[in-house]
């Protein structure tokens, strides 16, 4: 069942309808511009896996993240309640000019309201400052707003400036230091069309980004390198993964994305990293099939080690339950994605892959290969 079909007809929820507002965000990618809003608020909450369920404060900083049941959401929302900030005094204020602003537009005294609104810039450069530059009709983003104080405007002009083709490498490594994880997400995006010889040196950085957007769009960026120099970068940001000492949402999708970065730059330092993960056999899980078919390329790069590597990732025979459950064909593909790789890492194919995966098949296979690596 559809987590919302959980929460909200709940009856135990219903002492938080007035207390939470929520907001329900949807991803077209139609990359228009209700699709880049979208990406936009998904990117600033770290969101990687659908669906996820956050509780934030008003200006958008995350609190806590929920479970998918209503237990954990009202544990989640007890949490969060328990870490909204005491109104500051000085933002009741500015609250009150910003009402009044409104006020006056509705009355149709635009002048007197512009007024306040204009003032906004020097006594609150922050939120209020930007909304009261969309009431004004400020025009839209340019490649020169990219020290705008909006991060909507930043991020647009770095965007117009990857689409002009404009020369602003200097200010896109600026911006990996933006406090947005939007801006610095485009910034690394920029820097992949226009400046990727800027991305190795900045790898360490961004992987250890506290949001998965950054972390994803610099792994994009890496794709099909062959530098050897990031074999080391991505297996530390593995190691500090696995530590918890890189923050992620969705841990096991940025191990899956260093395993098949691996694949195109991983030196034989690398092996032993792969090789664990693997040796699990979870042929349900995406990131065993990365880690096989990464040692499968570095082993065609001539580092023999990935081949005794390969044997140990042969999944155990299909079992009725596991045809109960429909899940052998997954254990198939897993199967077949080892004698692949073992294949591409040799050159040559040591026996036939089987129309089945049963015990006898699997012995013969591993057998043959298992000759075949001894040589």
């Amino acid at each position: 069942m559809p987590v919302e079909e959980q929460l909200l007809p709940s009856a135990e929820l219903k002492p938080l309808y007035d207390t939470v507002v929520w907001l329900w965000v949807y991803r077209s990618f139609k990359k228009d511009p209700n699709d880049l809003a979208a990406e936009r608020v998904m990117n600033r909450l770290g969101q990687s896996s659908y669906p996820q369920l956050f509780f934030t404060d008003a200006s958008g900083k995350v609190l806590v993240e929920s479970g998918r049941t209503v237990a954990a959401f009202k544990q989640a929302a007890d949490k969060a309640i328990g870490a909204m900030a005491k109104p500051d005094p000085g933002m009741a204020a500015l609250d009150a000019r910003m009402k009044q602003a409104h006020k006056l537009l509705a009355e149709k005294k635009r002048d007197a309201a512009e007024k306040i609104l204009k003032g906004f810039k020097e006594t609150d450069p922050g939120e209020f400052w930007l909304e009261s530059r969309d009431l004004l009709g400020i025009k839209p983003a340019t490649e020169k707003d990219l020290d705008d104080p909006d991060p909507d405007r930043r991020a647009d002009a770095i965007d117009l400036c990857a689409a002009k083709s404009l020369p602003a490498s200097k200010e896109a490594l600026a911006l990996l230091k933006d406090p947005d994880a939007d801006v610095r997400m485009r910034a690394v995006r920029y820097l992949a069309k226009a400046a990727p010889d800027k991305i190795p040196a900045a790898l360490p950085e961004l992987l250890a980004d506290p949001m998965d957007a950054v972390k994803f769009e610099a792994l994009t960026a890496i794709k099909g390198s062959s530098d050897a120099k990031l074999s080391a970068v991505l297996c530390d940001a593995w190691k500090q993964l696995d530590a918890g000492k890189i923050a992620s949402g969705n841990p096991n999708v940025l191990r899956l994305n260093i395993a098949a970065a691996l694949g195109d730059c991983g030196t034989p330092d690398a092996i032993p990293l792969l090789e664990a993960f693997a040796a699990k056999k979870e042929f349900l899980n995406g990131t065993t099939r990365a880690c096989v078919k990464s040692l499968g390329m570095i082993g065609r790069r001539g580092a023999k080690t990935a081949l005794p590597a390969l044997l140990k990732a042969f999944p155990d025979a299909v079992t009725a339950e596991m045809e109960k459950n429909k899940t052998d064909i997954h254990c198939v593909a897993l199967a077949k994605a080892v004698h692949e790789a073992l294949t591409e890492a040799r050159g040559t194919a040591a026996c036939p892959f089987p129309t089945k995966w049963s015990e006898a098949e699997r012995k013969a296979v591993l057998d043959a290969w298992t000759k075949a690596v001894g040589k």
